[in-house]
């Protein structure tokens, strides 16, 4: 949910024309994911067990909040040059 939130916000403030199409295009990306993973949850908990299930959740967690960051500090050179094409 950090993530979701976060990246709501920053496409709402990036992309203020499109706001609508950009938020939608988002929960509907966030929707799929949750539904391939809902398949994959219990799969993989057996595969890997409870352990190491949680351990790689929570590597693509840390990935995901990385790219938050990562986007917090480079995020305003990227809207200039968008800004230029």
């Amino acid at each position: 949910m950090v993530v979701f939130s976060t990246t709501s916000t920053y496409l709402l403030d990036s992309y203020t024309r499109q706001s609508a199409s950009v938020i939608s295009t988002h929960v509907f990306l966030r929707s799929i994911v949750a539904g391939i993973m809902s398949l994959f949850a219990v799969p993989l908990q057996q595969s890997l067990g409870l352990g190491w299930s949680f351990t790689l959740l929570g590597i693509v967690s840390f990935a995901g909040v990385s790219a938050v960051i990562i986007v917090y500090f480079k995020g305003t050179k990227w809207r200039a040059k968008h800004d230029q094409e």
